[in-house]
């Protein structure tokens, strides 16, 4: 009897190990602790202040998509910067593909994806640029 109930614990706790693991290994993109994300041109880098629900989604985006092995395309076509705890990835509004400069990946956006990215950095890189420059107000829109 206690030889089933050792065997049915040892089972239980590898399949919580297994499992532990497979989730671990699925979680690579976590936000890092300042500055997330920064619009690239040619004035310079200005950061963009995401929401937490707006930075979800695109952390999700990023922990679920169809990576591949190699860079796409170069950094400099990218026109965001998005920093995470371990990774600098290099973003194009246009193509809507993700480069990953630090494990040399690449990750390209579904149509949706793209327009709900593009809008998200679109609205908070607005409002940003309007706390930073009231009087820009009017040129902006």
């Amino acid at each position: 009897m206690k030889t089933l109930q050792f065997k049915s614990f040892f089972a239980l706790m590898l399949a919580l190990c297994c499992l532990s693991f497979v989730g671990c290994a699925k979680k690579t993109y976590e936000l890092a602790w300042d500055g997330f994300c920064y619009s690239l041109s040619e004035a310079g880098e200005v950061r963009i202040i995401l929401d937490g629900k707006d930075k979800g989604y695109i952390i999700g985006i990023l922990n679920d998509g169809a990576w591949q092995d190699g860079l796409a395309a170069s950094e400099e076509d990218g026109d965001h910067l998005f920093i995470t705890q371990r990774q600098r990835l290099s973003y194009s509004t246009k193509s809507g593909t993700f480069l990953d400069l630090t494990d040399k990946k690449t990750l390209t956006l579904s149509e949706k994806q793209r327009n709900t990215v593009n809008d998200l950095l679109k609205k908070h890189n607005l409002e940003d640029h309007e706390k930073n420059n009231p009087t820009s107000k009017e040129t902006l829109r």
